[in-house]
């Protein structure tokens, strides 16, 4: 017999198999941990407030409405009655769905954890659409923390004007409405039958979709039962989540639906959905294979003729992924799920490497057009967050631009596109926080990536050999040529900021090949491959060091002589001979 797996792994595992492919349907048991009253709650000490208004304490306000006004307590009628107009209905319901400070402070009626983990679900794109019969706004909350502006539907209109559902990226249904549209659902009459507009909609998510069902009692809701034991297609699977054991009517509905039954705690069960989703993304670098078809697709693309859309939409997509990827999430640095900086640095390594092989590709063989597609990314990535915590999480968040940067660097200099080069070096940008932004060149490098690795050059100069060297056919000493070049630009780039008193950190240790071994280590000589003078005249041409020769001299000078003082520095820690062809001395391990 085969083990069984946890529900809530079993879930996340059919979540990231096939994003976008389950709705969640949530009941009052979402937001039960955050302290906001049910919709039966509300409208009950609503009915309380009219009835001592007027001098009576009756038991039962439901049946003390009926009596008086000769018809069950609907929320459109007792809202007229409690307040004549509508701002002054919705300040009254306000109350009972945003928090005072005291409250915001206990942590009532904010985002509860079950609410954070189906946003972060969402925000990841494995949940497109949340179906919820609750008036608060929690989950728009949740969120917007997260930076993801959802879609909201609350009422009929907005449901015939909606898209569809396949063309939905963030989608948020109140099916009852919410507490800031007139238009709310919860007595008997109202709940027992729904617009044929809704009612089709619903057929289409309950016949697409596969259901994640979260705190729904299914007792109050008929034209809901209905919708859903009418459906009996099963394209996906149903997960039914209750704190309590389900009622008979629920029962009935999870078992019509084959539905796998879990009773727990919302709060803690969605959040280890998410991190077990987390874990998976994590560990899902793109294999080598579909590195290579992407790169394919590139060339062809780019080889065309016509305009390279294909390979537009395939890189934005992917830095999207990267983007959104945890291990940079800028509200969790101190997240032990996360794990430490070593585990979050190589989920950036595992999710860049297709981004960083498409760059390769734009920056070898792309146009003055594809530049403004790439280059412009560095500086978006580059941006510093402001935070208190460790320095090393903080730092990663730039991380991905440094891969970028390089990437596109070293693509650019083996193919000798000296004017991308030019352009990389002065207009792609960074953020400091005590400069400002700056050339990412000067303030960006290996180390803002691996902090703790006691040689960060020769770990990124490694990384790149896969989306650079090998998918671009350079071959290794290609690669170690464009690699030393790029690097010997950037150390150039970075005295002459020196030079013009605009220094801003310490040296990096480069990652770089000498030429035998003396006592008197003369400049290496790797670094006259880009001192050769046609290629000085290019790159002063496109506008480097504002196109002055004395500065590229000044620059380079100084640049050679530091290279010389770094080789020197490692073939001294080197006992024995160091053999005369050009080779990468010792490395300090």
């Amino acid at each position: 017999m085969a083990p069984q797996l946890d529900a809530h792994v079993g879930l996340a595992l059919s979540l990231t198999a096939k994003p976008g492919t389950h709705v969640l349907l949530a009941g009052a048991g979402l937001s039960a941990a955050a302290g906001v009253p049910a919709a039966w709650d509300v409208q009950r000490d609503l009915l309380l407030r009219v009835a001592q208004a007027q001098g009576d304490k009756p038991e039962d306000p439901f049946a003390w409405w009926r009596d008086r006004a000769g018809q069950d307590a609907e929320y459109d009628s007792l809202l007229a009655a409690v307040g004549r107009t509508s701002l002054e209905r919705m300040n009254l319901l306000r109350s009972y769905f945003e928090p005072t400070e005291d409250e915001r402070d206990q942590g009532i009626k904010v985002p509860s954890a079950a609410h954070r983990a189906v946003a972060q679900l969402m925000r990841d794109g494995l949940i497109r659409i949340a179906l919820t019969l609750n008036f608060d706004l929690l989950l728009e909350t949740a969120l917007r923390d997260l930076g993801v502006e959802p879609t909201i539907v609350s009422t009929t209109a907005d449901v015939e004007g909606m898209e569809p559902l396949h063309a939905q990226r963030c989608l948020v249904w109140h099916l009852h409405g919410d507490y800031t549209q007139p238009e709310m659902l919860n007595t008997p009459d109202e709940l027992d039958t729904y617009s044929p507009v809704v009612g089709q909609r619903l057929h289409e998510v309950f016949d697409q979709y596969g259901l994640i069902v979260v705190g729904w009692s299914a007792m109050w809701d008929p034209a809901l039962r209905e919708a859903l034991a009418g459906c009996s297609s099963r394209r996906y699977p149903t997960t039914w989540v209750d704190l309590a054991a389900l009622s008979e009517t629920a029962r009935r509905l999870a078992v019509s639906r084959d539905a796998t039954i879990v009773q727990a705690n919302a709060d803690d069960w969605l959040a280890r959905v998410a991190q077990a989703c987390e874990s998976l993304a994590d560990s899902q670098a793109p294999h080598p294979l579909t590195i290579l078809a992407t790169v394919a697709a590139a060339k062809r693309d780019l080889e065309s003729g016509r305009r390279p859309i294909a390979t537009h939409d395939a890189f934005k997509a992917h830095l999207e992924q990267l983007r959104a990827l945890p291990a940079r999430d800028r509200t969790r640095l101190d997240d032990p799920a996360l794990g430490d900086h070593a585990t979050r640095a190589v989920a950036i390594e595992d999710a860049a490497k297709l981004p960083a092989a498409l760059v390769g590709v734009l920056a070898y063989w792309g146009t003055l057009e594809t530049d403004g597609w790439w280059i412009p990314e560095i500086g978006r990535f580059g941006r510093r967050l402001r935070a208190s915590g460790l320095i090393d999480r903080i730092d990663i968040i730039q991380s991905p631009a440094v891969i970028l940067l390089y990437a596109g660097g070293v693509a650019a200099v083996a193919g000798s596109h000296w004017q991308r080069v030019a352009h990389l070096l002065c207009n792609a940008t960074a953020e400091d926080l005590q400069f400002g932004d700056l050339p990412a060149a000067a303030c960006l490098g290996p180390r803002a990536l691996y902090p703790h690795d006691h040689w960060p050059a020769r770990r990124l100069h490694r990384y790149l050999a896969e989306p650079i060297s090998a998918n671009l056919c350079l071959g290794a000493e290609a690669y170690l040529d464009a690699w030393e070049r790029w690097t010997f630009l950037v150390e150039t780039f970075v005295r002459d900021r020196d030079l013009q008193g605009q220094t801003i950190g310490g040296d990096e240790l480069p990652y770089l090949q000498v030429d035998g071994y003396s006592d008197n280590m003369s400049v290496p000589a790797h670094t006259a491959l880009v001192r050769e003078p046609r290629v000085v005249t290019a790159l002063l041409a496109y506008g480097l060091f504002e196109k002055d020769p004395a500065r590229w001299h000044a620059a380079a000078t100084k640049a050679a002589q530091r290279y010389a003082q770094w080789a020197q520095q490692l073939t001294s820690r080197r006992s024995g001979f160091l053999p005369s062809d050009r080779r990468y001395p010792w490395d300090p391990e």
